[in-house]
């Protein structure tokens, strides 16, 4: 709903802030991840059925487990990650890092006590952070310290894109000529870079330490 609201509103230039950014990235892994789980509870169904017809608790004991996982469901279900875990794996890095990353760079960074706080603002800078911190609590999913090069890897990226956007003349839907004011590039380059530097290769690597 927010997504189609701010295209109406913006346009394409919807798509320019890292916020949107982060909040597309999240909104894939959550769909993903239900996706993933959905297909694994309907195999853990019919590993369960296909077991208690065909064999009985002592040929499972004396098979074990894993085996039969893969003699029942045959070589396509295997004790390994497979494809579509491996795209959830990599989702929940970049779109989870991203989620906790943008509440905490608007109310440290960008806002500022005359800004007005709009229902999509509040969804945007504060609900889709607690889910992600939730999402990750109780998914129990693992996290791999060296994953976090994902989450640097779209952090250098928007930082390119906006340099890029700004050499080509961009600006922001009311006519400003940078994304964010801590990334004018026209007049305070040197802010500028530093920001981007701090972003990705500190706050986003302690974000996902934490």
């Amino acid at each position: 709903v927010w997504l189609v609201l701010g295209v109406m509103d913006e346009g394409w230039k919807y798509f320019i802030y890292l916020t949107r950014w982060s909040l597309l990235l999240f909104d894939l892994y959550l769909l993903v991840a239900a996706g993933s789980s959905t297909l694994q509870f309907f195999i853990h169904l019919s590993y369960r059925n296909k077991t208690s017809e065909d064999l009985t608790m002592k040929q499972i004991q004396m098979i074990g487990v894993s085996k039969i996982i893969r003699i029942i469901l045959g070589a396509s279900y295997t004790m390994d990650v497979v494809w579509y875990q491996k795209v959830q794996w990599l989702l929940v890095t970049i779109g989870v890092d991203g989620a906790i990353l943008i509440p905490v760079m608007y109310w440290g960074v960008v806002y500022s006590s005359g800004d007005e706080l709009t229902a999509s603002s509040i969804n945007s800078h504060v609900v889709i952070g607690a889910v992600a911190v939730f999402d990750v609590w109780f998914s129990a999913t693992v996290i791999r310290l060296f994953h976090v090069v994902y989450a640097v890897m779209v952090g250098i990226a928007y930082a390119t894109f906006t340099i890029l956007y700004y050499h080509l003349g961009g600006t922001t839907a009311d006519g400003k000529k940078y994304i964010y004011s801590v990334l004018d590039y026209e007049n305070h380059l040197v802010r500028a870079i530093v920001t981007n530097l701090l972003i990705i290769f500190a706050a986003l690597p302690l974000l996902h330490l934490a």
